[in-house]
């Protein structure tokens, strides 16, 4: 089971599901992704460090569909 924190302190928060993954970002922007259930993590809460896995170790294509909708909301 994954730590969720609700400190202000934390930057990894969560900002969306796709395809079963939930998506985390940085304060610097970077995208990542845990695998959880949507109705287990609600948005706006935040991860700790250590839960987070790369976008880049998703396929191409989903990589692809996550930076489409999550990368160009935070631009």
């Amino acid at each position: 089971m994954c730590e969720v924190y609700e400190d202000a302190y934390m930057d990894n928060t969560i900002i969306g599901y796709e395809s079963g993954y939930t998506i985390i970002e940085k304060d610097d922007g970077e995208l990542f992704f845990l695998e959880a259930p949507a109705n287990l993590l609600p948005i706006g809460e935040t991860v700790a460090e250590n839960e987070l896995t790369p976008l880049n170790e998703l396929p191409i294509e989903l990589q692809m569909k996550v930076y489409q909708k999550y990368k160009i909301q935070g631009a």
